[in-house]
Order: C-alpha cells, then sequence, then structure tokens
C-alpha cells in the first residue's frame, strides 16, 4: 500500500471524532480481524519504521517522528517529522484514536515503504486485545509491534536478569506477548504483536535492535526525534 493510499483510507473513517463508549465497540469489531502470525513480509523485512510521539501535556497538538531503520545495517536511514492536531482526549487503552492519525501522516511522508512498524505502545496486550499496534497494523496492512515501558494486562513471571530474557504474557488465557530482559538492571520492556506478526516473531524483532539501553534503538531515536520537534515548535516561558 502506497502512502496516499494509506492516507485516504484512514481519512475515510468515522472514528477520528468518535466518543470513547463509540471507540470500545469499533476496537471490539476490529480485534477480530487481527492476524497474529508471520506473514511473507515479515519473513523477508528490510526495513522498518519506529514510532513516536510528544505532546505538551496533554495537548491537541502532537509531534510525531517516524524513524525509517535498516534492519539488515541496523542504521538508521530516515527521519520523518509531522505534526497534527487532535480532538480526541488522552484515554487508556484508546490512544490509537489520539495518535494513530499523526503517525498515518508520516508513513505517507515516507518515500519508502516500511516492512515492519514499531509502535511505543501496545499490541495483543490490551483489554480488547487491540491496541494501537494492532490498530495501525489493520489499518494499513502492514505488519506491526507494540513495545511499551508500562505494563498494562497480561500476568507474567518476572524475566531473567539478563539482557534478551523474556517471561510469557498471559491475559484471559491467551498469550499476548513477552515481558523482556532488555538491559541489565533495567526494569522489563512490554513486546506484544500488533498484526500479521507472531509473539515469538515480535520479541525476537525488538531483541535484535537492542544495543545496550532499555528503549530499542529505533524508538529511542524516534523518542529523541519527538522531543527535538516539539521544543522547535512550541514556545515555553
Amino acid at each position: 500500500m502506497s502512502g496516499l493510499d494509506i492516507v485516504e483510507k484512514y481519512r475515510s473513517f468515522q472514528w477520528l471524532k468518535m466518543k470513547p463508549a463509540d471507540a470500545i465497540k469499533l476496537q471490539k469489531e476490529l480485534s477480530n480481524k487481527v492476524v497474529i502470525q508471520d506473514s511473507d513480509r515479515v519473513i523477508n523485512a528490510k526495513l522498518l519504521m519506529a514510532f513516536d510521539i510528544s505532546a505538551k501535556g496533554f495537548g491537541k497538538m502532537l509531534y510525531c517522528a517516524g524513524v525509517l531503520w535498516d534492519l539488515q545495517k541496523n542504521i538508521c536511514v530516515d527521519v520523518i517529522r509531522v505534526s497534527r492536531e487532535t480532538d480526541f482526549p488522552y484515554i487508556p487503552g484508546l490512544l490509537s484514536f489520539r495518535e494513530m492519525p499523526v503517525m498515518l501522516d508520516a508513513l505517507a511522508k515516507s518515500k519508502d515503504e516500511a516492512d515492519i512498524l514499531l509502535c511505543d505502545s501496545q499490541g495483543l496486550a490490551h483489554p480488547r486485545f487491540f491496541g494501537l499496534a494492532c490498530h495501525i497494523g489493520v489499518v494499513t496492512s502492514i505488519p506491526s509491534i507494540g513495545c511499551a515501558k508500562s505494563h498494562f494486562v497480561g500476568e507474567y513471571r518476572e524475566p531473567g536478569r539478563q539482557k534478551g530474557n523474556i517471561s510469557e504474557m498471559v491475559f484471559k488465557g491467551r498469550r499476548v506477548g513477552y515481558a523482556l530482559r532488555s538491559a541489565k538492571r533495567c526494569k522489563p520492556i512490554y513486546v506484544s504483536p500488533g498484526h500479521l506478526i507472531s509473539c515469538e516473531t515480535a520479541v525476537k524483532v525488538v531483541i535484535s535492535l537492542l544495543d545496550g539501553f532499555r528503549i530499542p534503538a529505533p524508538l529511542r531515536r524516534a523518542h529523541i526525534e519527538a522531543i527535538s520537534f516539539m521544543r522547535e515548535k512550541e514556545v515555553y516561558f
């Protein structure tokens, strides 16, 4: 799907100004479209795009950085920065209705199409099994992964102390991802598949992007870029 196709597809959706109750209903409906198995695109993936979004408090203006990452060379090859105003409030569990439009703007602006999307959010590890990573994956048909700093749902045992140690997360009898020890002496991060990728491959991809810090390199770069972009645009007193 080209960038323009993505933009036109999400602009046709009515959820951009949905009420929270209707958004929850839509999540339940769309969760049936999620596919948790590896697509051919994942197996042959060359490019990944990682997203991070900054805002001044819970303000309406969102600043998104999309970092395009070469998975073979393990380097950043492009950075896309876009901003967009949103009317949807910050509500845990409904993050996609607030943040996904600006993320899709970044995708549409990219000259090269990513094979995997990496989101600073939840995927399957969500009360309705439909976190932001699932939502953007279903909308774009691009394999997606959620990689969150905070635990949301799912029981797990504390992973071992060594980098790369994992512990399965289970929610309502279903495996929804892994708690991952991404670096020594750090709290785990929480990896869950979004769409068109398995739990096992999702955590393998994230592990391959670790470079000694708690947060995977592409997401860390996206975070730096998003904050820098916001500071350039916002006026602080």
